[in-house]
Formats: C-alpha cells, structure tokens, sequence
C-alpha cells in the first residue's frame, strides 16, 4: 500500500509512494496527493486540492490567488478573479488593473478609465478635468481655475508654480525653495531641508527613511536604522536590517529575522528549518523531512530521521529502515540501498 521500503510515518497511513510520491508523507504532500501535483513539501491544504504550488505559489492557496495562478503574478492573498489576471495586487488594487486605473488604485475609487496618476485617487475624470490630478490641481479644481499643474489647495493663494515649484505650495516646499531643491509635491518639511526627492523620494521624510537616504534605497516606510543603510525592504524584507538578514537576501526567501549566513541564499527557513542553514538541513530538503538538523547527505532527501534514525542515512541503514532494526552503520539486506 504504502511503496516498498517506505514507511506510514514518511508516506502516510493507507497511503502508497505512487500516490504521495518518493519520500514524501501526506501530511507534507496532502492524502492522497503526489508532489508532482501539489509540489515537493507544499501541502494541497496550503496550496489548494490538485495544485502544485509551482501553480499556485509557495503557501498560497488556489482559492486565494485563483485557479492556475501564481502568487508571483497574482499577489499574496489576492485572486486573479479580484485583480485580473497576470497583475499582482501591490500593482494593480482590487479589482482594477494598474494600467487602467494606476499603481494601488481600483477604478471604483478612481474612475472608469482614469488613473490616479492623471486625476488624483477617488477623484473622477468628470470631477477633476482630463489630464488634471487633484494632487497636483486640487480636489474638483480645474486646471483652468487653478493654473495648470498647479493647485491652489497646494500652491498657496497668490503664489505662482516659478516661485514655488509646479505642483509645490509655499507652505509645503516653503516660501521661496524651487521644487528642484526640494522636490516636486514633497516639502522640506517630509524630505528634508534642501533635500530632492530624487534623493528622499516623494512622501517619505528623511527621519523615516534616513538623512539622505531614498525610500528605493531603504523602503517606503522603513528607516535605514531598520534596514540597514544602502539595503531596501524590498531586498533585505520589511522592518528587516541587512545585519540580520544579509544584504541581497530577503526575509521571504530566508526566512522573518534570519540572516542568509544562518538559513543560506535563497533557502527559507520553512524549507530548512528555522534557524537552520542547508549546509546543515541540505538543499532544498525541510528539517520536517530530514530531521531538525540533520542534513540530506546525513539523512538522504526525503527520509525521516524517525524512519532512518538520528544522524543515519538510508545509505548506510537501508532506505526505509530504521537503526533500530538496521543498527548504526550496518547494512541490511531489508532497505533498498542495503540491497
């Protein structure tokens, strides 16, 4: 039932390798579902019944992203039916895509057809005028009446986008500073005294981000304290410093908080084992599989160490054998490799 030299507590109970594939329990795999369907370690719980998470996406279910849709094109946690199909949520918003309607914006919010870039969020063509974005015009102020690219709410009464900056008001950029000093739409208030937002990036202050230090650099929101100078969120994982996680190496590939010293690029830490790098699990092969610690050279990929026994590989105990049977270092003629 269960495959030759293959025990229940590695397959599944009543559940056969053909079934569950070589090595791979049904509590990793889902009962009565192989890997080459739900995708080596991935459960059909996780990843949705008959999908493989190369499909679906690691961790995500096909109920969450949508059937045959991917996480990487979807969005975690986002359906392709909610989103559209081959547009991620950080891009698209709910229910719109981010060519029609712009970056993090639904068009229900925004408008049939308009994009938030053009008209400004939650304003509507008809509102704000084509072409005209209420941030940069004003919410339901007109080029016509405001001076274009300008808005009197962000201008300032009686203060001209040469003074100020197009798009900056005095009282944002401060009286007198050219938006080349200080940025267009961003004040030295946000960014930093004489400091652009080629540099700070708009919306995010120096405070947050770090003097000097860009948002593309550090990450929206994220200090280079938190970060790491010269490392984004992006690349290291939110709230993550490149101290403990390595420049290069994000905390969804290694894992929340470790470090690829620790868990090894691009190897996460629910593949190999919280705090468990895979020159010590192996590549690729869970600490669930192979035993906390235990590496595939050790324990041979896809047996337990309860199966085999800690610190015993199937090569010298038999594949499916334990040592309790086989004894340490002695080949039986019961495993398959001991044959």
């Amino acid at each position: 039932t269960c495959g030759t030299g293959t025990s229940d507590r590695t397959c599944g109970t009543g559940t056969s390798d053909r079934t569950c594939g070589t090595g791979t329990s049904d509590r990793t795999c889902g009962t009565g579902t192989s890997d080459s369907t739900c995708g080596t370690g991935t459960s059909d719980s996780t990843c949705g019944t008959g999908t493989s998470d190369r499909t679906c996406g690691t961790g995500t279910s096909d109920r969450t992203c949508g059937t045959g849709t991917s996480d990487r094109t979807c969005g975690t946690g986002t359906s392709d039916r909610t989103c559209g199909t081959g547009t991620s949520d950080m891009t698209c918003g709910t229910g719109t895509s981010d060519s029609t309607c712009g970056t993090g914006t639904s068009d229900s919010t925004c408008g049939t057809g308009t994009s938030d870039r053009t008209c400004g969020t939650g304003i509507s063509d008809s509102t704000c005028d084509t072409g005209t974005a209420d941030r940069t015009c004003g919410t339901g102020t007109s080029d016509r009446t405001c001076g274009t690219l300008t808005s009197d709410s962000t201008c300032g009464t009686v203060t001209s986008d040469r003074t100020c900056g197009t798009g900056t008001s005095d009282r944002t950029c401060a009286t007198g500073t050219f938006n080349r000093a200080c940025g267009t739409g961003t004040s030295d208030r946000t960014c930093g005294t004489g400091t652009s937002d080629r540099t700070c990036c708009t919306g995010t202050s120096d405070s947050t981000c770090g003097t000097g230090t860009s948002d593309r650099t550090c990450g929206t929101g994220t200090s280079d304290r938190t970060c790491g100078t010269g490392t984004s969120d992006r690349t290291c994982g939110t709230g993550t410093s490149d101290r403990t996680c390595d420049t290069g190496t994000s905390d969804s590939t290694c894992g929340t908080g470790t470090s690829d010293r620790t868990c090894s690029t691009g190897t996460s830490d629910k593949t190999c084992g919280t705090g468990t790098s895979d020159r010590t699990c192996g590549t690729g092969t869970s600490d669930r599989t192979c035993g906390t610690g235990t590496s595939d050279r050790t324990c041979a990929t896809g047996t337990f160490n309860r199966t085999c026994g800690t610190g015993t590989s199937d090569r010298t105990c038999g594949t499916g054998t334990s040592d309790r049977t086989c004894d340490t270092g002695t080949e039986k003629g019961g495993g398959d490799r001991g044959k």
